[in-house]
């Protein structure tokens, strides 16, 4: 699900099939002389990203507001606020955070349905948050 920042509401996707949150931390090497001749790190920055594939709607399809929120966010290169929903059940956790896409692939095969793959990279961090009912 997206949303403009500023705005409260959430729109889902719609029609997504796969979706991948990947959350990175990455390694300064912090080795030195007293290392006695072993690797040592210490943890560095941390990063998040967000991968999705979705059957594709339509542009002019009215149920489907979230794939174009993010076709426009993408075009005035916008911020978005982010909601990965893992199980869409009230008590559960899902993780929230906002980040902006960086591809938007229409993929037309020609023997299967058209989807829609998404990359969303963070900016800031994510956190988790209670699923309420609805999402």
């Amino acid at each position: 699900m997206a949303v403009p920042a500023e705005r409260p509401r959430f729109l889902p996707l719609g029609e997504t099939r796969d979706s991948t949150l990947t959350v990175n931390q990455a390694e300064i090497d912090a080795t030195s002389y007293d290392s006695q001749g072993w690797m040592e790190y210490i943890a560095g920055l941390k990063s998040w990203e967000l991968s999705t594939e979705s059957l594709y709607l339509a542009n002019n399809n009215p149920g489907n507001p979230g794939q174009l929120a993010v076709w426009d966010a993408l075009i005035a290169a916008q911020v978005l606020l982010w909601r990965f929903v893992p199980k869409n059940q009230a008590g559960l956790l899902g993780y929230q955070g906002s980040g902006f896409a960086t591809s938007f692939e229409v993929n037309p095969p020609v023997d299967d349905a058209v989807t829609l793959s998404l990359s969303i990279i963070g900016t800031g961090p994510i956190a988790t948050y209670k699923i309420e009912k609805g999402g």
